[in-house]
């Protein structure tokens, strides 16, 4: 029992109160009551000395029995205040330590006295209380101590980042050392975060990095780009925390400084040759953490994980989100194409001439201006050639690449039977080389832009039995009008008119009597 317990009781018992009276107002139970007053009688202290002598000196008159105990386990509080000083370390982990070394060593309340810290801030301070669903929410943030290793070669000391995900509802937690708080370090530890857990939250809350929030606005905040389409790929939702608002991540803040203290604190003493000797260390210190029982709840994190976040959560895709390669600024190119190692991708062709930023997820490409995506590809190995999606193309190119000959025989369908009969055979006279008949097609089709479907027809029809063949002469008919002539025009079955006869006429005659004369 706490010294200041003892002190009450006693002071109260001076006063004449009952037993039970006692147990009611101090929150102790009538059997400890009265054990405190039967050790008091034998130790000879009343109210009166219990208040003048320090809580250790009381708990020795009292509690004779645990000096034996405490002397051989009495830990180096002078060593202990030290260490307090490294910003990794606080009471609690201190008392931890020393409860695995000494199960029966001092309490709590007596450690932290002698340790000078009574009613010290460095004591764990209450957060306040969110309420959130099961599966609902993600809290992400880096921890302000950083973690490091020994590179092997250079002998030089690493630091890096300490990425620390756990879900709102369980403080079910994640934790790993990342080189870096970039872009593809931060998405590469969100993808481990959620494939460790299993299952995806519906709402992602990370801290106002640039990794993550590219503006931060409580009401209409700008995601980074990357990590807006890592939260799509998972059916997740960015809803980031409000800029110097604490409150608002208090699960995940509690939870940093509970890493830096359960983790990092441990872990102080260590030296590591390598990032992934070092996250090792970290996942075996996390089972530990998360298999620890909470006081508060009286269970343990993963056990509140699998029956409060889990059942709720999403299923997580087929496939990971990762980014592998990021080129910004990266300039468009004149026929709309985009290279990247030796092949060329499409964007729309609005876009000629400006800069867009693309990035490399596996085997596909996105590519994005002003943080939007304009354009996907799946990557190609073969060097030189392009990718192109029509959709990127001007409406001028991409009517040209449509046009071919079952277009073309179409359309001529529509002017005439003739026209479509003239082109068919001509197409299939060099089937080869049908862009030279196609592109005839073409000018006969927009001939029906200047003159009336009918008047191109016989024209046509005109040039057939006349043996033309060029789009220059039948606009020339059509210009003329003679497609409405009678001579030569097929369509109409007149015989020509008979000369009348004349002195300055010369008739078929004419000319035989000249050969007879020869």
């Amino acid at each position: 029992m706490e010294a200041t317990k003892i002190k009450d009781i006693l002071r109260r018992r001076d006063s004449k109160l009952s037993m039970n009276e006692i147990s009611q107002l101090t929150g102790v139970s009538k059997g400890s009551v009265i054990n405190v007053m039967k050790r008091a009688v034998k130790a000879t202290v009343d109210g009166e000395k219990a208040q003048q002598l320090s809580n250790e000196e009381l708990e020795s008159l009292l509690y004779p029995e645990r000096l034996n105990i405490v002397m051989a386990g009495e830990p180096d509080f002078e060593a202990l205040r030290e260490e307090m000083a490294k910003p990794e370390v606080n009471a609690q982990l201190l008392w931890y330590e020393y409860r695995e070394q000494n199960p029966e060593g001092l309490k709590r309340s007596t450690f932290y006295s002698r340790l000078g810290l009574a009613g010290s801030p460095d004591l764990p301070q209450p957060n306040m209380h969110q309420e959130a669903k099961g599966g609902e929410k993600l809290m992400i943030d880096y921890s302000g101590l950083k973690a490091h290793y020994i590179d092997a070669e250079s002998g030089k000391i690493i630091e890096v980042e300490l990425f620390v995900a756990n879900w709102m509802a369980s403080s079910y937690l994640y934790v790993e050392a990342s080189p870096s708080q970039g872009i593809e370090d931060w998405i590469a530890s969100n993808v481990r975060a959620l494939r460790f857990f299993g299952c995806a939250p519906t709402y992602l809350v990370p801290d106002n990095l640039k990794s993550g929030i590219v503006k931060a606005d409580f009401y209409d905040p700008t995601v980074n780009r990357a990590y807006s389409e890592f939260a799509k790929h998972y059916g997740c939702a960015v809803l980031p925390a409000r800029a110097r608002r604490p409150k608002d991540k208090a699960s995940v803040e509690s939870n940093v400084k509970f890493v830096q203290v359960h983790i990092l604190g441990r872990l102080r003493n260590r030296k590591f040759g390598s990032l992934s000797e070092l996250n090792e260390a970290i996942r075996e210190c996390l089972a530990e953490v998360n298999r620890q029982v909470m006081q508060r709840f009286r269970t343990s994190r993963v056990e509140r994980f699998e029956k409060i976040d889990r059942p709720f959560a999403q299923e997580l895709p087929t496939t990971d989100f990762f980014v592998h390669e990021i080129k910004d600024h990266v300039r468009v190119g004149d026929d709309h194409h985009v290279p990247f190692k030796g092949h060329f991708y499409s964007v729309p062709w609005r876009l000629t001439g400006a800069y867009v930023d693309l990035w490399r997820c596996g085997e596909e490409l996105y590519f994005y201006h002003d943080h939007e995506r304009i354009a996907s590809h799946t990557i190609s190995k073969i060097q030189g050639h392009y990718t192109t999606n029509d959709g990127h193309r001007p409406p001028n190119h991409l009517f040209m690449r449509n046009l071919n000959p079952l277009w073309v025989l179409k359309e001529a369908e529509k002017i005439g039977p003739t026209t479509h009969e003239f082109l068919r055979n001509m197409i299939a006279a060099d089937a080869r080389h049908c862009e030279v008949p196609v592109r005839k097609g073409l000018g006969i089709i927009e001939l029906t832009r200047d003159y009336p479907v009918q008047r191109v027809e016989a024209a046509v029809g005109w040039a057939i039995h006349h043996g033309m063949t060029r789009i220059h002469d039948i606009r020339t008919i059509l210009e003329q009008g003679l497609e409405n002539t009678v001579l030569g025009c097929p369509q109409i079955n007149k015989k020509s008119p008979t000369l009348p006869k004349h002195g300055n006429i010369r008739g078929p005659g004419h000319y035989n009597n000249i050969h007879n004369n020869i």
